[in-house]
């Protein structure tokens, strides 16, 4: 909605600047860093609850996903240290804020912006990194989420009335006032955080999937009986079974919580009385998103 006003904004600068335009774009750029700072917030909360959960309980799982949102994070913040240094230059060649409006004191002037930005070559630097920016936070994803749309683009715009037009003369080019190039910073970051908001939250949640990684293998045999008498056929089931050391699944046995050691559960019990005891059934059960087990016992 906000791109759509900001458009909008573009469209009336270029036709007239008034104050009641320059205030709108001021307002629009205020609007756009209150909720940038929002979707901060909860980036930061997201890492916060990883790594006080996943990260601490199941690290060796978690860690390859945690250092690849942190790649997301690593870059997004990169890009926008690029984009504040831009916007300091802009407000310094503007004259310094005006603490009346809150807004930079050449606001109007529309030579400031296509000289620092167009002429200076900054508009298309600018335009490289968000690409390749981009193309890094997408890399970072799992391969089949890759082709998701984000906000973050450097696209340039549709032809209009047979004119072709390119990303940095729309944003920073002639007849744009030095406000609107502060806006369109200001929505540049809004757009990133909003990115990485995004793609952090799609590779952590990776972390919240009941994957099973079955890297041990035993072959086990089972027999009807532990014992068989001369003249007797022994006969037993030989398989071979799986298990993930990674993964300690929770297995209670008749009210005891077992120890569990790569993935498997020891049981132990003393005979109190004699006659054949059995396990009733068992099945798997889903709690705290951790693959459990348990087993009841007659």
């Amino acid at each position: 909605m906000m791109g759509i006003l900001y458009l909008v904004l573009l469209g009336i600068a270029a036709t007239t600047v008034t104050d009641h335009v320059l205030d709108a774009f001021r307002n629009l750029t205020v609007s756009l860093e209150t909720s940038t700072r929002n979707v901060q917030q909860t980036v930061d909360n997201t890492f916060a609850s990883f790594e006080a959960t996943k990260l601490k309980n199941e690290p060796e799982r978690a860690r390859p996903v945690y250092e690849r949102a942190s790649k997301v994070k690593q870059y997004s913040a990169e890009l926008n240290a690029y984009i504040n240094e831009l916007k300091s230059l802009i407000v310094k060649e503007g004259g310094g804020v005006d603490e009346t409006t809150g807004d930079v004191n050449q606001r109007a002037d529309i030579d400031l912006s296509p000289r620092l930005m167009i002429n200076q070559k900054r508009a298309s630097e600018l335009k490289k990194r968000i690409e390749d920016t981009k193309t890094k936070i997408l890399a970072m994803l799992d391969p089949k989420d890759k082709d998701i749309k984000v906000a973050l683009n450097a696209q340039d715009p549709p032809n209009r009335q047979g004119i072709k037009q390119n990303w940095e003369e729309t944003n920073f080019g002639d007849g744009i006032p030095l406000t609107a190039a502060l806006t369109a910073l200001t929505k540049i970051q809004a757009d990133l955080k909003n990115t990485e908001a995004e793609v952090v939250k799609k590779i952590l949640g990776e972390a919240d999937k009941a994957v099973i990684n079955l890297d041990r293998f035993e072959a086990v045999a089972v027999a009807p009986s532990s014992y068989i008498l001369v003249g007797q056929q022994y006969k037993a089931k030989v398989f071979l079974t799986a298990s993930d050391s990674k993964t300690n699944p929770e297995i209670i046995v008749g009210g005891q919580r077992l120890n569990i050691e790569e993935g498997k559960g020891l049981y132990t019990a003393a005979a109190t009385s004699e006659g054949e005891k059995k396990m009733v059934r068992h099945y798997p059960y889903q709690a705290n998103r951790r693959y459990c087990k348990r087993i009841p016992v007659a």
